[in-house]
């Protein structure tokens, strides 16, 4: 008798400390639940030597949180379920926070209990957490499924994700429990993740970073990330390719994350970027700049951008700007633009803008823009006329205005040119020899005479205004100067008036250009549209 209580008595003093511990982790679980308000249900409860089984095990906080987990198991050093579904619904109320009591004490003592109740929290955590699939929703939406294995040690967590669908991804970090300073924090923390989507090719994606988590703040520090793409399609009209990127940051916010909240102090490289926004193509993009995120505005400064060409149906070659466009994240397209260099190569010469700010939620505003030893050969070489060709060097002024129209589906803007000038820098040559105009002019003895002059004409002055509106260019050109063969050489002035529709002739070079496909899809469209008007 006396062996046989000996042999249950180790046993049974397993089982009370068993107990002991269960019903003090109940008590803490009841009281925890009771401070956070929250609301318990179970279905297919099991105990055993295992530990605690749930089949469905669902924590609801009112209408703004709740916790589904299936296949729920519990113990002191294992929880592993097959899936838990996380639903949050953003609360809408707003706290009069001038009702609130300015008490540093108070305040205080709110501050660390949230993280008082982590850190209890972190005790009871088992060594070891795995969870297939964990889905975010947010009013309703689903915004993510990952798969996460956890790894307790000595006042840290290691933390192992990646996502389950849509996206290849993963993210390592190390989760420290800083006691001294009441708050979690985060380091050797790296996320990785390939997409290869619709709208996105494939692009990789690294981002290393550390930071800290209180109660009521986050900051991180984000450094050495880059992003590799082939293609990545922002909107219809915008698309970019062989986007190769880097980007440092340190971000601070209040809790929650909110745009409001943020402030960003970055800066990014980029380089070798191509691109297309409507019917402009850009070849060999490469930029350096900071991006600034401050109290729901936004501001990117770019030190030194230059592109290789931009393809509007003309090519601007070797463009260089540095400037800022400031704007608020509620109106992006209504921010202010400016510059303090703005250049590029065209037809052999230069254009230039000085320094200037475009303020686009208040148009209209003027711009100069300055040509400078533009070549005319180079011009007559892309826009080709029968019979003619030249040589001279033109500078000009091009006043651009800028106004917006306002539609029924979005906003567009207006360009327009009044008073234009552009003239000759020295003296040159043209010849027009066009078998068209030679019949027309039989049976004008006027017009014979021109063409006569114009087949070798040594100008000593080529001048015009120009106007622009509505797509239509309008450009008075007056020309004085000889032909030593006629008359001899007697003095001549002419003026001539050309009028073309610079929308598709510009549509029409690049058609008979070797531009990207989308391009030409989208050109031939809107030559489509327009015939049927």
């Amino acid at each position: 008798m006396v062996r046989l209580k000996k042999r249950y008595l180790i046993p049974s003093f397993l089982l009370l400390i068993v107990l002991l511990f269960s019903s003090f982790g109940w008590w803490y679980w009841q009281s925890l639940k009771q401070e956070l308000d929250l609301t318990v249900d179970w279905r297919g409860m099991s105990i055993g030597f295992n530990g605690l089984c749930f089949d469905e095990l669902t924590l609801s906080k009112q209408s703004q949180l709740k916790i589904t987990g299936k296949n729920l198991k519990f113990s002191w050093s294992n929880l592993s379920a097959t899936d838990l579904e996380i639903y949050w619904q953003a609360n809408q109320s707003k706290i009069d926070t001038d009702s609130l009591p300015i008490d540093d004490k108070s305040h205080t003592e709110q501050s660390d209990s949230p993280f008082s109740n982590f850190a209890s929290f972190y005790t009871w955590l088992p060594k070891l957490i795995h969870i297939d699939s964990i889905r975010f929703y947010q009013q309703h939406n689903e915004l993510i499924d990952i798969k996460i294995n956890v790894e307790k040690q000595l006042d840290s967590l290691q933390l192992r994700a990646s996502f389950n669908k849509n996206y290849s991804g993963e993210l390592s970090a190390n989760l420290l429990l800083n006691r001294a300073e009441s708050r979690v924090d985060i380091t050797t923390a790296e996320f990785n993740t390939i997409l290869n989507q619709a709208d996105i090719k494939n692009a990789k994606i690294t981002v290393l970073f550390n930071g800290w988590l209180k109660h009521d703040r986050l900051s991180l520090n984000v450094s050495n990330s880059t992003i590799n793409a082939e293609q990545v399609s922002i909107s219809p009209n915008l698309m970019l390719a062989n986007l190769n990127g880097t980007l440092n940051f340190a971000m601070q916010s209040k809790i929650p994350v909110t745009i409001e909240n943020v402030i960003i102090d970055g800066r990014f490289n980029i380089q070798n970027l191509d691109g297309i926004y409507d019917n402009v193509e850009i070849k060999s993009a490469s930029s350096g700049g900071q991006l600034l995120v401050k109290d729901n505005k936004f501001l990117i400064e770019t030190f030194n951008t230059r592109i290789r060409n931009v393809n509007v149906g003309i090519l601007f070659e070797n463009v260089k700007f540095a400037g800022e466009y400031l704007a608020s994240f509620n109106a992006i397209s209504k921010g202010k633009l400016s510059w303090h260099r703005f250049e590029s190569t065209l037809f052999s010469g230069k254009i230039l803008v000085n320094n200037s700010t475009i303020n686009f939620n208040k148009l209209k505003q003027s711009i100069k823009v300055y040509l400078k030893a533009i070549q005319l050969k180079d011009i007559l070489t892309t826009y080709p006329v029968e019979g003619l060709n030249g040589e001279g060097s033109i500078d000009g002024m091009l006043p651009i205005k800028i106004t917006q129209i306002s539609t029924a589906n979005n906003n567009r803007y207006n360009v327009s040119i009044e008073n234009g000038e552009l003239a000759t820098t020295a003296s040159g040559y043209l010849a027009f020899n066009n078998s068209a105009l030679q019949d027309y002019a039989k049976n004008n003895p006027n017009m014979q005479l021109v063409t006569n002059v114009l087949q070798n004409f040594e100008y000593t002055k080529l001048a015009a205004s120009v106007n622009y509106a509505d797509e239509i260019a309008n450009l008075a050109i007056n020309i004085q100067g000889k032909n030593p063969k006629i008359k001899k050489g007697k003095a001549v002035n002419l003026n001539i008036n050309l009028q073309e529709n610079i929308v598709k002739l510009l549509m029409s070079l690049q058609l008979s250009d070797h531009i990207s496909e989308p391009i030409r899809q989208r050109i031939e469209a809107h030559l489509k549209k327009e015939s049927f008007k």
